[in-house]
């Protein structure tokens, strides 16, 4: 297969694209990401309680912490060990 394509060097000034993502203040794409990951934690949590197998799970390990050594309820959240 065979491309047909030239490459031209953009000054910065004229090249605004790529010159306004390299000025993105890591501050605002932190924010960005932690929203995304915030969100996808919530639908995960509300997934949790509509299961009834991970119900029942939740529920044993609430009442006993030993009950199952592969998962842990801390800070209302199930989590996998090991």
């Amino acid at each position: 297969m065979q491309f047909d394509f030239s490459i031209k060097y953009k000054q910065r000034i004229e090249n605004v694209v790529v010159n306004a993502l390299s000025r993105v203040d890591s501050v605002e794409i932190t924010l960005v990401i932690s929203q995304l990951q915030s969100n996808l934690l919530t639908r995960i949590q509300n997934l949790w309680f509509s299961y009834h197998t991970l119900q029942k799970l939740i529920s044993e390990i609430v009442n006993d912490p030993s009950y199952h050594e592969y998962y842990t309820w801390i800070n209302n959240k199930l989590r996998r060990t090991g």
